[in-house]
């Protein structure tokens, strides 16, 4: 992985890292997008998470030029027409209160709402999950379906109260698929780091394709 840094840090400033990951072979970040990867992770912590979690060193510093492009299309069945979504992520679920949920709003007509509650979405609705805060999407995969990816910054992990995780949820014909739902948080195989208190892992999200057609996903920790 490389890691970004700015030039000159102040004395008792954090440092802002940039951590990247992806499973092509991507040479460097740019500035443009490397100023909305700053903005989407709230000057904090970073990972670019893709398909296969495969680590890519890209150098230390950003390059010139513009390849990261920011697109959130939000087709998640596929028809080629934005679907609407809405986080509830103070909802009650299963008794437990602002564990959190989402509702999509489908082009074709029908609406469905998820949370960990949800078939094949894993993990179980506890208290102040707050599911669904934030999201985005992109098309992971390139089948032409928008893939969905929500946050619970306050997840507990591990015992690690605050640590945050995300679920990446893949697009199809029939709306979004939760049986091949996958999650990470900072425990998982390949994304540095460990869960602590108060990380908040997805606390900001943002996603696209670069300039070669590659995906890639930025989630925000700020510390």
């Amino acid at each position: 992985f490389g890691v970004i840094v700015p030039r000159a840090v102040p004395a008792g400033q954090p440092v802002h890292r940039f951590v990247w990951f992806n499973d092509q072979n991507i040479s460097r970040p740019s500035g443009r997008d490397m100023a909305r990867a700053r903005l989407a992770a709230a000057c904090s912590a970073a990972v670019f998470v893709a398909s296969a979690l495969t680590v890519v060193a890209i150098g230390t510093t950003p390059a010139a030029g513009y390849e990261f492009r920011h697109e959130v299309t939000d087709d998640f069945d596929c028809d080629g027409v934005r679907d609407h979504y809405w986080s509830d992520y103070q909802a009650t679920v299963g008794g437990a209160e602002i564990a959190g949920q989402f509702t999509i709003r489908y082009s074709r007509g029908f609406t469905r709402t998820y949370s960990q509650a949800t078939a094949g979405i894993p993990g179980t609705p506890e208290l102040w999950d707050q599911f669904g805060e934030t999201y985005t999407s992109y098309d992971k995969n390139g089948d032409g379906c928008a893939d969905i990816v929500v946050s619970a910054p306050t997840e507990t992990v591990y015992g690690s109260e605050k640590a945050g995780m995300i679920w990446i949820i893949p697009g199809s014909t029939n709306g979004l698929d939760t049986s091949r739902t996958v999650a990470y948080h900072q425990d998982s195989p390949g994304v540095p780091g460990g869960p602590e208190d108060g990380d908040r892992f997805g606390d900001s999200l943002t996603a696209g394709r670069t300039a070669s057609g590659a995906p890639y996903l930025i989630v925000g920790a700020p510390r």
